[in-house]
């Protein structure tokens, strides 16, 4: 017999959830937290700063840490004994310095921070707070004691306790305002210096230890060690602008005004003085924060004693604690104010949009709510165990499958278990059976394991397991893909304003029909992490809700733009259960949260690349100068950037081109930090570098690198030279041979041609070269080190097998089949899933195993990829088939499904890009230079496919090369 204790459990979790429905504990900021020490806890944050660039800047127990958005960068200390800093600051020249807590001043050298031995300051004798300059000098200041000093870090003045005329015993707290250093005592004295280094002696309200802000060419200062009212520095007087605003004991480690909003990082959390109310606001609660800062895009970031990174911004992003302990799992828009929501166990709540309340409507059902269907015209809602009367109450208990569908003409289709019916109010035929405590007919249409419905006018539409089925009139129909001719796949649909289908596939992607069931296809894979699927489809108008497991997606259903809330909300720490977007607000629910924003566009939420300059495989540095071009001393050279985004923006890549030879844009992981280029063609590049995010959509300024590689020996003036002087000698000895035998002659004419024939072979495309070996960098910077070894493997061993043969006039039919494939293997590297290549060869002509001249059928396989299939939006494939011909021949077929000849002729136009190495003319050329000396020739003949709509469909190269052979008949 079953234990009915968690029965009870959940009836009393219920109970709770009813008395306490009406609670809603206030609307706080959705704040991110970020960790900065992966697997260590608890590391105090001193200070956050942000640079002129707009990188963030952590002093911590641990170090000095960088942070770009992605990736947090800790700086190499070199005469360090102790790790803990609290400050960073820039001189004037430009140099950064930081300050370690315990050993003094450090300075950034070379990606590194080196400590400066200053003669007369003792380690570990002072504790360091802060640093700052004025008029050329530095000014460091310690618990005890203020040191004055020069550029060179020498020591100029020293104010500590054995200074009678100031009898000053400790310092809490430096401010720079305007020309005047404001130093901070621990007591009731205020210390100021001029630009001229004069110090003068001021009074504070009462004797405390002291924290002070500048901002706006203004002075704000309040006590640190208990609750005090805040003042304001005024020529001369100390003006009080806020009573005492904390009603509790409290530490205010620093005050900050940002925005002309005063914000407080206390022992108790951050807090900020609301300039509209003139109220005090809790934005982090329970959190020693410490600091505060904002950066470029308009985000805030504090930091906390116990080293957390917290991160919110300004876009009216709240949240609500349900108090409900259980799982909202689903939620429907009942009119413009409310939204039904059901949880886990079965409760269902109508949530008011304008004042943030819940209400209990009931519990109902069992086994949780699979889905909500709302009736207007009834005012009824649905699920799986029945309908509710959303007026008086009333609850029908019935069985209604896995979804409901209402047709304009009142009638209902029901995907109950494996059959599907159709219910009706009134008895149309004699095959409807009525259903009491449905209060209507019933009639079973199909049989099959169904997932959702929709009505499309008049006609319903099914989701099946194996496809959709159409109902119309009676009749069933299954609807297929106008292109394909396959059926429609999914697990989940939709239905838009717009009439058009919406289907969930099993390959992360969504698939849009429209009534002529052409698709357009949205790849989601960018958006979702590696074993990670799309959970549901809801259409709330104009947006269809993506629903996967990590967070969520919004697609403009007549624009198609694609909104990454993530991106807008940061990385969830909480599984999202559902979503609901009306009034232009989106509402995320997760077990005991509502949370709501209204999606602004941001502005200045875009990624920033810095160009640091280039490195050549010598160690030369070539500083980066805009507008400027780079001479370079090597043609291999690696190009060295920094990244910022903080925008959250799922996905981001930094794409890169050279322009006027990339045809496409290569992409490489944003924290890589540098883009190697094996191998540049002399010339002057234009290099591009742009930040895109998961859809592709550049989100930061196209960064321009303009560099002269050098020339190649061959093309200098000294290679000339010799080449002149080659040929007279040739030119001579030709004078002399002039009377040979005409057998000799034609044997040296034979011999040059065959030299063209070797040049020909041997040449090789470093562009192809410089592609895979990105493509093999970028799998070594992302970590899949198993899958670039095999690739470097496949690299190598193409490499020496065209060494190995290019000096040879005939190889093996078997050879030249082994390096096609090694090639396609690489190229398959580069294009990834999408491409697709077939390799036939006859079992027989493999036995046999002929010779044919060297390298020949490689270049035609190499145009099929490059002007065929290169440009060709979707799967790319080619078929390479070696058979044995009709006239003793071997027959090689090289068919692709590219764009065809004519529209690469287009493009190469209009791109103005010179023709491969491989071009048909000179293929043609070395066919009749080779059939030149056989008596059966070589016959190539080249078919431009077309399809139904006499649209180019690809190209058919078909060859024939004589061959002696003893082959079957």
């Amino acid at each position: 017999m079953r234990s009915k204790f968690p029965y009870l459990v959940a009836l009393i979790l219920s109970l709770l959830a009813v008395f306490s429905a009406n609670e809603l504990i206030g609307q706080d900021l959705l704040v991110n937290e970020i960790n900065v020490f992966e697997g260590i806890s608890n590391v105090p944050i001193y200070t956050i700063q942000t640079d002129e660039k707009g990188f963030i800047y952590l002093s911590t127990e641990k170090g000095i840490i960088r942070y770009n958005g992605i990736t947090f960068t800790k700086f190499d200390l070199e005469g360090a004994n102790n790790e803990s800093f609290n400050y960073v600051y820039k001189l004037s020249d430009g140099r950064i310095l930081a300050i370690n807590f315990y050993e003094g001043i450090f300075e950034l050298k070379n990606d590194k921070f080196e400590k400066k031995n200053i003669f007369g300051i003792k380690d570990y004798k002072y504790t360091f707070f802060s640093v700052t300059e004025l008029n050329k000098k530095i000014y460091l200041l310690t618990d005890i004691a203020l040191f004055v000093l020069d550029k060179e870090f020498q020591i100029i003045k020293i104010l500590d306790n054995e200074n009678k005329e100031f009898n000053i015993k400790y310092f809490s707290h430096m401010e720079k305002f305007g020309d005047t250093i404001y130093v901070f005592p621990k007591g009731k004295n205020l210390l100021k210096i001029d630009k001229f280094g004069n110090f003068y002696k001021d009074s504070l309200p009462f004797d405390c230890r002291w924290t002070a802000n500048v901002m706006r060419d203004q002075l704000f200062f309040t006590c640190r060690d208990f609750p005090s009212a805040i003042y304001k520095r005024k020529n001369g007087v100390n003006q009080k602008i806020y009573d005492v605003i904390f009603k509790e004991e409290i530490t205010t480690y620093k005050i900050k005004n940002i925005n002309d909003e005063f914000y407080f990082c206390t022992s108790k959390g951050l807090a900020k003085i609301n300039k509209k109310t003139n109220k005090l606001e809790w934005i982090i609660r329970n959190k020693r924060t410490n600091d505060l800062t904002i950066d470029y895009e308009g985000n805030y970031w504090a930091i906390t004693l116990d080293g957390e990174l917290l991160n919110w911004n300004d876009f009216n992003i709240r949240k609500i604690q349900t108090k409900l302990e259980e799982n909202i799992t689903n939620s429907i828009k009942i009119d413009s104010t409310r939204i039904v929501i059901a949880t886990s166990l079965n409760n269902f709540y109508l949530f008011d949009l304008k004042t943030k309340s819940l209400k209990h409507i009931g519990q109902f059902g069992k086994d949780g709510v699979k889905f909500l269907y709302y009736d207007k015209a009834l005012n009824k809602l649905y699920f799986q165990f029945g309908s509710i009367d959303l007026a008086t109450g009333k609850y029908d208990n019935f069985y209604s499958g896995n979804y409901i569908a209402k047709g304009p003409d009142g009638d209902m289709i029901f995907c109950i278990s494996n059959k599907i019916y159709v219910f009706s109010s009134s008895q149309k035929d004699i095959t409807y059976k009525y259903q009491p405590d449905m209060g209507g007919y019933l009639k079973q249409i199909y049989e099959s394991r169904s997932y959702k419905s929709v009505f499309i006018d008049s006609a319903a539409y099914i989701l099946l397991f194996n496809g959709i089925i159409k109902y119309y009139n009676g009749n069933i129909t299954f609807v297929k893909d106008l292109l394909t001719g396959k059926s429609i796949i999914g697990y989940d649909m939709v239905i838009d304003s717009e009439k058009n289908l919406w289907v969930a596939n099993l390959d992360k992607g969504i698939e849009v029909y429209r009534y002529e069931f052409l698709k357009k296809t949205f790849d989601m894979q960018n958006y979702f992490t590696k074993g990670s699927s799309i959970l549901r489809l809801k259409y709330n108008k104009p947006y269809i809700l993506v629903l996967y497991q990590e967070g969520l997606v919004m697609i403009h259903e007549k624009t198609h733009e694609i909104i990454d809330v993530n991106s807008i909300l940061g990385k969830f720490s909480k599984v999202m259960n559902d979503a609901l977007y009306t009034n232009d607000t989106l509402y995320i629910f997760t077990k005991d949260e509502i949370i709501y924003c209204t999606l602004i566009n941001n502005k200045n939420a875009r990624a920033k690349i810095f160009i640091n300059g280039i490195t050549d495989v010598n160690s030369n540095f070539y500083p980066f100068e805009n507008n400027r071009e780079t001479k370079l001393s090597s043609k291999t050279i690696f190009l060295n950037y920094d990244f910022l985004c903080y925008s959250n923006q799922g996905g981001i890549k930094i794409a890169y081109r050279i322009k006027n030879l990339d045809t496409s844009w290569n992409f490489i992981s944003a924290d890589v930090n540098k883009i190697f280029f094996p191998y540049l063609i002399p010339g002057k590049h234009t290099i591009q570098l742009a930040a895109v995010n998961s859809t592709g959509k550049i989100i930061s300024d196209v960064q321009v690198v303009t560099v002269i590689a050098p020339q190649s020996f061959f093309l200098t003036p000294l290679f000339f030279i010799i080449v002149i002087v080659v040929l007279i000698g040739l030119l001579v000895i030709a004078y002399y041979l002039n009377d040979a035998k005409t057998k000799k002659k034609e044997l040296l004419n034979n011999q040059l041609r065959m030299s063209k024939l070797t040049a020909l072979r041997s040449r090789m495309n470093p562009h192809f070269v410089y592609n895979i070996l990105n493509s093999i960098q970028s799998l070594i910077y992302i970590g899949d080190k198993k899958t670039a070894s095999s690739s470097l493997s496949k690299f190598s061993e193409l490499m020496r097998l065209v060494l190995d043969l290019s000096d040879k006039e005939n190889i093996s039919l078997v050879d030249e089949v082994h390096v096609i494939k090694l090639f396609l293997e690489l190229e398959k590297l580069r294009f990834g899933d999408e491409f697709k290549f077939t390799i036939d060869f006859d079992n027989e002509l493999k036995y046999l195993n002929p010779e044919i001249p060297g390298f020949f059928i490689q270049p035609f396989v190499e145009n099929a990829i490059k002007h065929g299939l290169l440009h060709k939006n979707g799967e790319k494939r080619l078929l390479l088939k070696i058979e044995k011909g009709t006239n003793n021949d071997i027959r090689i077929i090289v068919d692709d499904n590219g764009i065809g000849r004519k529209k690469s002729a287009e493009i190469n136009a209009r791109r103005n890009v010179k023709k491969s190495s491989f071009a048909v003319e000179a293929i043609i050329n070395r066919i009749n230079l080779i059939n030149s000396q056989l008596k059966r020739k070589i016959v190539l003949q080249i078919f431009d496919k077309v399809d139904l709509n006499n649209e180019p469909s690809g190209t058919t190269v078909i060859i024939s090369i004589p061959v002696e052979l003893e082959l079957d008949t």
